[in-house]
C-alpha cells in the first residue's frame, strides 16, 4: 500500500500549490505574499482537492491502518468536517464497505488559507489593499509585487497616497521637501518614503506630472527632479595645485573650497591642466603641478561637470580606480560632455606594478563601454574576465612615486 496522505502532508502540499513558492538556492518553500493576494482577488470557489487514499485492494491487509487514517481525518480540527467529501469503497470485499475520505472543497479563499501563519493580520491587509483598488485599479499589479513590503509598514500606504495626491493638485510645485504640509505627516516622510511614492506616482500619474528626460541624478534627487520639487544645487569640490594661480580674488585654494556648481560653472580659472580624481584621499594629496588644479570626481557624480563650458579649453586628466566601475565611471564622463579627456594610471603596467595591494571584486561590471580606448578597453575586459587573477586596485594604493612619475612622463611641471 502507498503512503496514505495525513492532513498535515496534505496542507502543507496545498499551501505549496496556492500560498508558497520555492527559494531558487535551497528549493525552500517561503510564503508568496503575491501570490496571496492574488488569489484573495481573483481565486474563483469553490476549490476541490483530492485526497490521496487507499485502494480496494488495500483494505484486507492494511484494514487497521486504514480505519485509524479515517478516524484520523475525522478527529482533526484544521479542515471543517463539512468540508471534506467521503466515499464507499470495498463494498464486495470481504472486510466490508469502508468509507474514506477523498476530497475537500474550499468554499471560499478564507477556507483554504486560514491554517497559513499570522492568517488574521495578513487577510486584514488583504482586504485594506482591495479596498484601495476600489479606487485605484491600476495598482493591482504592483501591489501583487509588493505586498511584503507594504505589509511590514502598513502604516506607510495611505501616507504615501496623500503625497500623491499633493503632487496631482500641486504639480512642479519647486519647494523643498520640508515645506510641504500635509496633514498627519511629517516633514522627514517623503525624504523618508520617496521610492515608495515614485512608485505610486509613475502608476497613478500621466507623463504631465513629471520630467522625464534623461538624467544622472539618481535616488531621491531624481525623484525631486521628475516631479518637481526644488533640489539644493550640486556643489564641486576643488584645489588649486599651483599657489601662483588666480581663481577667487587671489585667495590660497590649495587646501581646497567648495563651490555650488552653477558659480563653478562660471569661475574659469586661468589653469591649463585639470585633474579630475575618483576618491576624497587621491584629490587630497594630489602633487603640486604648475597650471593645474585638482577636482573630486566622486564617482558616478563626476557627470555634474557636463556642463562646465569652461572646461573645454583645458587639458583634463581622469584618474580613477582600476576596476570595472573606474572603467565605467571614465566611460559615462566621457559620454555625457564634450570633453577631451585622457586617463592616466589606468593602464596595464600600473595594474602590475601594484598587484600586490589588489583584491577581488565578486560582482564586476559587466556593461559593454563604448567610450574607451583600444588600451583601456583591453585592461577593462581584463578586469571583467579576471585575466590578471584580481580585478581591483583602488587608486589610493598606488605608488605615489609612480604618480609624480606620470605627471613629469606628460612634461608638466610637478613641485
Amino acid at each position: 500500500m502507498d503512503k496514505l496522505v495525513s492532513i498535515n502532508d496534505f496542507l502543507q502540499d496545498l499551501h505549496k500549490k496556492y500560498l508558497y513558492k520555492e527559494k531558487r538556492l535551497d528549493k525552500k518553500l517561503v510564503f508568496d505574499y503575491g501570490k496571496f493576494f492574488n488569489l484573495y482577488l481573483h481565486g474563483e470557489f469553490p476549490i476541490s482537492v483530492s485526497i490521496k487514499g487507499p485502494k480496494v485492494n488495500d483494505l484486507s491487509a492494511n484494514l487497521g491502518a486504514i480505519k485509524l487514517w479515517c478516524d484520523g481525518w475525522r478527529k482533526q480540527n484544521k479542515i471543517n468536517l463539512n468540508n471534506i467529501e467521503f466515499k464507499q469503497i470495498g463494498k464486495t470485499s470481504g472486510v466490508g464497505s469502508q468509507s474514506i475520505p477523498y476530497k475537500v472543497t474550499f468554499n471560499s479563499f478564507e477556507e483554504l488559507a486560514k491554517n497559513m501563519a499570522d492568517y488574521k493580520n495578513v487577510l486584514s491587509f488583504a482586504k485594506k489593499l482591495q479596498k484601495v483598488l476600489e479606487d485605484k485599479p491600476t495598482l493591482e499589479g504592483y501591489f501583487i509585487r509588493s505586498f511584503l513590503d507594504l505589509y511590514l509598514k502598513p502604516e506607510i500606504l495611505d501616507k504615501a497616497l496623500l503625497v500623491v495626491t499633493y503632487i496631482k493638485e500641486n504639480p512642479f510645485c519647486n519647494l523643498y521637501l520640508r515645506q510641504v504640509c500635509i496633514s498627519s505627516l511629517d516633514t522627514k516622510f517623503i525624504e523618508n518614503n520617496y521610492a515608495l511614492i515614485s512608485d505610486l506616482s509613475d502608476i497613478l500619474l500621466d507623463d504631465t506630472y513629471r520630467h522625464n528626460e534623461e538624467s544622472d541624478l539618481t535616488g531621491l534627487e531624481l525623484f525631486k527632479y521628475r516631479y518637481g520639487f526644488k533640489r539644493d544645487s550640486d556643489r564641486v569640490l576643488f584645489r588649486s595645485l599651483d599657489r601662483n594661480l588666480k581663481i577667487l580674488n587671489d585667495f590660497d585654494l590649495s587646501e581646497g573650497v567648495e563651490l555650488p556648481l552653477p558659480l563653478f560653472n562660471i569661475l574659469n580659472p586661468s589653469c591649463k591642466n585639470v585633474f579630475v580624481l575618483e576618491n576624497k584621499i587621491s584629490y587630497i594629496t594630489f602633487p603640486k603641478v604648475k597650471d593645474s588644479i585638482a577636482i573630486f570626481g566622486g564617482g558616478y557624480a563626476v557627470s555634474k561637470l557636463k556642463n562646465t563650458s569652461w572646461l573645454l579649453d583645458k587639458n583634463i586628466y581622469y584618474f580613477g580606480d582600476l576596476d570595472t566601475d573606474g572603467f565605467a565611471i571614465l566611460n559615462s564622463f566621457r559620454k555625457s560632455s564634450n570633453f577631451k579627456i585622457v586617463s592616466i594610471l589606468m593602464d596595464e603596467d600600473i595594474l602590475l606594478k601594484n598587484k600586490m595591494y589588489s583584491v577581488h571584486d565578486i560582482k564586476p561590471n559587466k556593461s559593454e563601454l563604448d567610450s574607451l580606448t583600444v588600451k583601456e578597453q583591453k585592461v577593462y575586459k581584463g578586469l571583467q574576465d579576471n585575466t590578471y587573477g584580481f580585478n581591483r586596485l583602488e587608486q589610493e594604493f598606488i605608488k605615489y612615486d609612480l604618480i609624480v612619475k606620470c605627471l613629469r612622463d606628460l612634461n608638466l611641471e610637478v613641485d
